[in-house]
């Protein structure tokens, strides 16, 4: 999604005009008429299969009470929905990262907690529905880049959360709100490797950008402001 904001930003800048197609791929999914039989190729080993010579048993055990207990099915699948539904409107809602970051980390197992945060969110969303993105067309070239981290604010996991957005004059093109992988083991540790991961996400930027000949003007600051 970065590219394609990338993509609409210069084509707006430039006064472009922007098409949009699909390409059927039916071709991709048809049905074979013919047999065809594969093997894997020599080196190759499946894991946890038995493809390969293992022993197995079957047992055959006959039970006939069964007793099940466990939360609503149909809630914990509506908010896994929800969750994803959300994931994929941060595309376009970068105010909203953090908290969907945070709550779709529980959508293996949910509670309800989780669920009145994706009930939060969605109320924020219903409050202010037009609050997006604004791509302006402007000739302000200016590639600017803010990044922040918490420090080991995950009471589970003791992992930090960096957060970062890349301005292409004044709209966002890029944006993430991500924990981090590793323990930082100070504040500033954790602020470094925000840094790192905005100035990574910045070189690949400026390439994409060079490539869609924009006038780009150096040097390109990051803010970071705790450093």
């Amino acid at each position: 999604m970065t590219t394609v904001r990338a993509l609409v930003g210069i084509a707006i800048k430039k006064d472009w005009d922007i098409f949009q197609l699909d390409v059927n791929n039916a071709f991709l999914h048809g049905d074979l008429h013919e047999e065809v039989y594969m093997e894997l190729p020599p080196g190759l080993v499946v894991e946890r299969s038995d493809l390969h010579g293992d022993s197995v048993v079957f047992v055959a055990v006959y039970v006939d009470d069964v007793l099940i207990i466990g939360t609503d099915l149909q809630e914990i699948e509506a908010l896994k929905k929800t969750g994803g539904k959300l994931n994929y409107l941060t595309n376009t809602r970068p105010d909203i990262s953090y908290s969907v970051q945070r709550l779709i980390q529980y959508m293996q197992s949910p509670r309800e907690p989780h669920l009145k945060v994706a009930y939060h969110v969605l109320r924020y969303l219903k409050g202010d529905p037009n609050l997006g993105i604004f791509l302006s067309n402007n000739k302000d070239y200016r590639v600017r880049a803010f990044c922040d981290s918490d420090w080991a604010a995950c009471p589970n996991s003791r992992k930090s959360v960096s957060g970062y957005v890349e301005l292409l004059g004044d709209g966002p093109i890029n944006w993430k709100s991500k924990k981090q992988h590793t323990i930082s083991l100070s504040s500033t540790e954790a602020e470094y490797r925000a840094a790192r991961q905005v100035v990574g996400e910045l070189v690949w930027l400026l390439r994409l950008l060079a490539e869609l000949t924009a006038p780009l003007t150096f040097p390109v600051t990051v803010k970071q402001h705790c450093i």
